[in-house]
């Protein structure tokens, strides 16, 4: 079996950890933001750069995994794990989007109960 050279990933690692960087200092600047805000909208903005910074690390995990060299048990090399970097991508997407609707729907049926008992009392 012949053995092929392991990626020369140095430059993709220094861009995901540039990436990651400047990522954590967005979603610290939109938490806060939220925070003071209380906006759904912001919120929703800050949990996407929170799923951001997540698949960020996954790809950096997932660009070591594949770029070892191919072996006994994976004759054809380690780089499907690049399938499960965008499965595991996809459900926090979606996890992320379903807390969003959820809160949006809380929100909105608070807003609704609020209006009601002010027209209830006069």
């Amino acid at each position: 079996m012949r053995k092929t050279a392991p990626i020369n990933i140095k430059s993709k690692v220094t861009a995901i950890r540039w990436v990651l960087f400047f990522s954590f200092i967005i979603m610290m600047v939109k938490f806060a933001a939220w925070y003071f805000s209380k906006s759904g909208a912001i919120l929703s903005d800050a949990l996407e750069s929170l799923i951001n910074i997540a698949t960020s690390f996954f790809a950096l995990y997932s660009l070591f995994y594949a770029s070892k060299l191919r072996d006994a048990d994976h004759p054809y090399g380690h780089g499907k794990i690049e399938y499960l970097a965008v499965g595991f991508e996809g459900a926090l997407i979606f996890g992320t989007g379903m807390y969003i609707i959820i809160n949006a729907v809380q929100h909105f049926l608070l807003l609704m109960n609020c209006r009601t008992s002010i027209w209830v009392s006069f």
